[in-house]
């Protein structure tokens, strides 16, 4: 009884030492409803059901307005399940609390262009690029924005030959150079001059030889934007047919076909060295594109990186909390256990105590019975023995009476005589 007494006063000891160490749990212990809802945030992202996860957002929501991530999370869930109206205005409470997430002015652009609100769409791009100038997906959405605003083709000027439109200009070379530019505010997307296409610069300029027959040429130029608009422009060049040439030309004739062919060369070469410095460009923005790719490849593995890690923490706060839990659920049913067996063990004495009780009633019902059996019998020999005085005392009487009768009966015979 006493090991038994003192092995429940341990239990006791150790559930109260590990109540007071074992159970930092960050729910029981948060300081304030921001604390208690980021709790509820990391615990969203480990449920399977995505019902669950919005719940816990939209909970941390109301403990803590300032706490931009769950309305991303939310908006996000919103947006998964066609309520862009809701997703709609999660996102723009984050934007409005500073998120600095390019993906969000992303998406909440998309969600606008979707409704028709270019300029909100516009807006919000604009932000996703200014925080990633590179992100492919806003560059696309950028691109479908501007295409779908611009219904204009692209604006062809021309620099040589110098002429207004419609307005025919003669030429006695074979050879015409077509020089001008082209621009376009979604981009332009290629520029043909008789259906030959133009090597166009950077900034919209172009330089191309046209060979001319001799007669009227109709030059016709066409150009298209990357929205699929486009414009077109019309040139008559009328080429006249040089007088043959005598067998030896003058000086000036000599020096004007020598600045000709220089002036050819001169745009061969320049032509050349724009085609070569193209060359270089396009490399160099291959080469900064894959610098950009391999920049983003390893951005996104660090990225993934340390998605892992906190992942891992929480996996690990998660387990922790499991095993706290674990810890006090076995605690628990330690103290049911301690418990159960003090009331066996209540149980067990009360049974005692009953059983000797009855057993003390029982022998002193048997000392009671003994006593009048002993009683009874002490009253049952006194009856028998005054029973057996009274007969005797009878039994003498009678003798005493016939010893009288018999005296009267010989006094009596005595008294009759012979």
């Amino acid at each position: 009884m006493i090991n038994l007494k003192v092995c429940r006063v341990c239990l006791v000891v150790v559930i109260i030492v590990s109540f007071t160490i074992g159970f930092g749990v960050p729910y029981a212990t948060a300081t304030s409803n921001c604390d208690r809802a980021q709790h509820l945030f990391f615990a969203a992202q480990n449920f399977m059901h995505k019902d669950r996860a919005a719940h816990n957002y939209l909970k941390a929501i109301r403990l803590c307005p300032g706490f931009i991530r769950p309305y991303e999370l939310i908006g996000n869930y919103y947006r998964k399940e066609g309520f862009n109206g809701k997703a709609i205005e999660f996102f723009t409470k984050a934007a409005e609390l500073g998120s600095v997430n390019y993906k969000l002015y992303y998406l909440l652009a998309s969600l606008f262009y979707k409704n028709g609100d270019l300029d909100m769409a516009h807006r919000h791009l604009n932000k996703s690029l200014s925080i990633r100038s590179d992100y492919p997906k806003a560059l696309a959405l950028k691109a479908k924005i501007e295409r779908a605003t611009d219904t204009t083709g692209p604006q062809i000027r021309l620099y040589e030959p110098a002429t207004p439109h419609g307005i025919r200009v003669s030429f006695r070379n074979e050879i015409m150079t077509v020089r001008g530019l082209v621009t376009d505010m979604s981009g332009v997307g290629w520029l043909k001059i008789n259906n030959q296409e133009a090597l166009l610069e950077k900034d919209g300029r172009f330089l191309i030889d046209i060979p001319l027959i001799v007669g009227l040429n109709n030059m016709q130029i066409e150009a298209t934007d990357k929205a699929g608009n486009r414009s077109t422009l019309s040139v008559s060049v009328k080429r006249e047919a040089q007088p043959k040439i005598a067998a030896t030309l003058s000086a000036e004739e000599k020096k004007a076909e020598m600045e000709r062919k220089k002036r050819l060369a001169a745009e061969k070469e320049r032509r050349e060295k724009i085609e070569a410095e193209l060359a270089e460009q396009k490399e160099m923005e291959a080469r900064m594109a894959r610098q950009k790719e391999l920049e983003a490849e390893q951005a996104k593995q660090k990225a993934e990186e340390a998605e892992r890690v906190r992942r891992k923490e929480i996996e690990t706060k998660i387990a922790r909390q499991k095993k706290q839990k674990e810890e006090l659920a076995r605690q628990k049913a330690a103290k049911a256990e301690s418990a159960r067996l003090e009331a066996l063990e209540a149980k067990r004495i009360r049974q005692e105590k009953l059983e000797t009780e009855q057993a003390r009633k029982k022998a002193e019902e048997a000392r009671l019975a003994k006593k009048k059996a002993e009683e009874a019998e002490r009253a049952r020999r006194k009856t028998l023995a005054a029973i057996k005085a009274k007969k005797e005392k009878l039994i003498a009487e009678l003798a005493k009476a016939k010893t009288l009768e018999a005296e009267l009966a010989k006094q009596s015979a005595a008294a009759m005589g012979p």
